[in-house]
């Protein structure tokens, strides 16, 4: 499944409600602390009057730690207008040695469920991450990958 490594960005504003973005990623760090998967939540927010495509970061409690960049939105937000999954995991909190502010680094995946279970259509998103693991599979020819590229050829969107 397509996945990669990312920064939130706004982590050291304040959020409308008034409560501090930096505390609440404390309370994170304290989590991370218990449990080695931590999961976040992302929620689009198409109304946002600086960026039609921002993605939210958010704690399991609904609370905002702030966003993706503007980069990833890019790719992200219509890959979630369209119905894929994007799961969100916390992967380290910056920070605490240097006596900065907290920042926060996860992981992104995703994967087109309709895609998985249909094998009739492909998103273009999934028919790229499935070429990209094809190429790199290819030479060990695992039943998996040969019959993802049996369902990519004959995909419509291929």
């Amino acid at each position: 499944m397509p996945q990669f490594f990312s920064k939130i960005v706004g982590v050291t504003f304040a959020n409308p409600d008034g409560s501090d973005r930096q505390e609440l990623i404390e309370d994170l760090d304290d989590m991370l602390q218990n449990s080695p998967f931590v999961d976040l939540l992302l929620k689009r927010e198409p109304e946002n009057a600086y960026d039609s495509n921002a993605i939210q970061v958010l704690d399991g409690k609904g609370r905002q730690l702030g966003y993706l960049s503007r980069s990833v939105c890019t790719t992200l937000a219509p890959i979630m207008d369209n119905g894929v999954e994007v799961k969100c995991h916390l992967e380290q909190i910056t920070g605490h040695s240097l006596d900065q502010n907290f920042g926060i680094n996860v992981q992104i995946i995703y994967w087109c469920d309709c895609c998985f279970r249909s094998w009739k259509s492909f998103h273009p998103s999934c028919i790229f991450w499935l070429n990209t693991e094809i190429s790199k599979s290819l030479v060990a020819y695992r039943l998996g990958t040969a019959e993802i590229f049996c369902a990519l050829k004959r995909s419509p969107l291929y």
